[in-house]
């Protein structure tokens, strides 16, 4: 199995070489990288292909919503492998991981690792259209709020995470660079806000389509 892996990343390195020079901003990296993840053992092509990618330091935006099949069947330890790639860049600004993408389990397996980036600007983590995670995804998230030196705009939108779970990442952020917040449709009905942790930076919150009552808007003024 090894030697095939091997073999996989070697040709795709190749493919890249030949195309380092090439300056078509219509064929994305991530483009190039769904066309060489085709066919069988995707997984395996995916995340190997990806790591190639990061190591060139193509990619600075990453992409990827749950119809796309590597992501939508990805195994547990794919996930924690699809991590730990990502925090080995230097370079990638912004992480979409939308349209289903994301469940309690696999932010568990994701952040087992993610937690080391360090230079994610932008993360959109929504889940208009798929099951979505709760509080649960949120602990998982936690040290990678806390961590991150670079985060300006975090987006968890049409995820379960409730008034708890809103509470817990304003705690994560306090400290954090976060100029904007979008919790659209997150299923909070009243929140209480510690000013002591409220994000020092914050500039613009979204809490679009939940239902505040009149006391939680008086928190929030």
């Amino acid at each position: 199995m090894h030697h095939k892996i091997a073999r996989s990343a070697a040709a795709a390195e190749e493919s890249f070489d030949e195309d380092r020079s090439s300056s078509d901003p219509i064929l994305s990296w991530f483009s190039r990288l769904r066309l060489l993840s085709a066919g069988g053992e995707m997984e395996e092509k995916f995340l190997n292909n990806l790591e190639i990618l990061i190591r060139y330091n193509y990619a600075e935006d990453l992409i990827a919503h749950g119809h796309f099949g590597c992501i939508e069947s990805m195994s547990n330890e794919g996930w924690e492998q699809f991590g730990r790639v990502i925090a080995n860049s230097n370079r990638l600004n912004r992480l979409c991981l939308t349209a289903g993408t994301l469940d309690d389990e696999r932010m568990s397996s994701l952040f087992r690792e993610l937690t080391r980036s360090t230079s994610i600007r932008e993360f959109f983590a929504s889940s208009y259209g798929g099951p979505g995670y709760d509080i649960d995804g949120v602990r998982a998230m936690y040290p990678f709020l806390q961590n991150v030196k670079n985060l300006s705009r975090l987006c968890v939108s049409y995820n379960l995470i409730t008034a708890d779970g809103f509470g817990l990442l304003l705690a994560a952020l306090r400290d954090s660079p976060i100029e904007e917040l979008e919790c659209n449709q997150c299923g909070l009905g009243s929140i209480e806000i510690d000013s002591s942790c409220f994000p020092k930076n914050m500039k613009k919150l979204n809490l679009g389509a939940n239902k505040l009552g009149r006391n939680s808007c008086r928190e929030l003024a």
